[in-house]
């Protein structure tokens, strides 16, 4: 998938980043191989249950706040599939924020950005008591936002 551009949007490529993470005082070797084991551990187990999993059929309502951070160009998990699926949530209060400039790792493709919509749009509702009184959102209950690049520079 990442060959054909549906990971990562920018010049980024996971190769990239794991150099990036060895070069750091947080990552090794070691801990990027046994990250690596987990992950693929992770897909074989799951493999059976995740393709059965209907998300829009059995999880439709929550009683929580959701987030979706959405790279515009991201083919891995379809960007215009999250978004549908989006539209049919009911939370006290939802979210849709795209980035424009990302595929499936706005993180990494943006992370300026990102950190950015962390700490001005989510951690704000996380640390209230119901979405309504955040005084940071800019946005309506239950309205998909569309936070574009302009917005967050």
């Amino acid at each position: 998938m990442e060959r054909f551009g549906g990971i990562f949007h920018t010049n980024l490529s996971t190769g990239k980043l794991i150099w990036t993470a060895l070069n750091t005082d947080e990552a090794n070797l070691i801990d990027l191989i046994k990250f690596g084991q987990g992950n693929r551990f992770s897909l074989v187990q799951l493999e059976n249950e995740i393709s059965r999993l209907k998300l829009s059929e059995s999880y439709r309502s929550f009683k929580i706040p959701i987030f979706f951070l959405l790279g515009r160009y991201d083919k891995h998990v379809p960007a215009t599939l999250a978004e549908q699926y989006f539209e049919t949530i009911e939370a006290p209060c939802k979210r849709l924020m795209w980035f424009e400039n990302s595929a499936h790792n706005p993180p990494f493709e943006e992370p300026a950005r990102f950190n950015r919509i962390l700490i001005e749009k989510v951690l704000p509702v996380v640390n209230s008591v119901d979405c309504k009184s955040s005084q940071h959102s800019s946005c309506l209950m239950n309205d998909a936002c569309s936070f574009r690049n302009e917005d967050y520079i």
